[in-house]
């Protein structure tokens, strides 16, 4: 789990410390924006680089389409359903960040 948890903590850190320098100067400082939190679509493009590494090819097709079934609820999660439904994007934004990490945790355990 730390070889996905560390790098996603990490993006955020950094994401957020990207929005604090662009705005230092900026009086009074804007809102943060849901986007800094949004870790899967990394998540999503390390576990399609897995999948192209794994020796196994029977479990390398199982990865890939499952991979790309996540890339759908990514897009679905992050644009379509705050779109149509009256959801907070923050908390989509979140589960859809969960679902995406569990994926990758579990393919970096079954791929190890």
């Amino acid at each position: 789990m730390a070889g996905a948890i560390i790098p996603s903590v990490a993006t955020v850190i950094f994401n957020l410390l990207n929005f604090f320098f662009e705005n230092y100067q900026t009086r009074p400082l804007p809102a943060v924006s849901t986007s800094i939190f949004d870790i899967a679509s990394g998540c999503i493009f390390s576990l399609v680089g897995i999948c192209v590494a794994v020796k196994d090819r029977a479990l390398e097709s199982k990865l890939i389409v499952s991979s790309m079934g996540l890339i759908l609820v990514l897009l679905a999660g992050d644009f379509l359903v705050p779109a149509f439904l009256p959801v907070d994007r923050l908390h989509m934004i979140m589960g859809v960040n969960a679902v995406a990490l569990g994926a990758l945790c579990l393919v970096i355990w079954k791929a190890g």
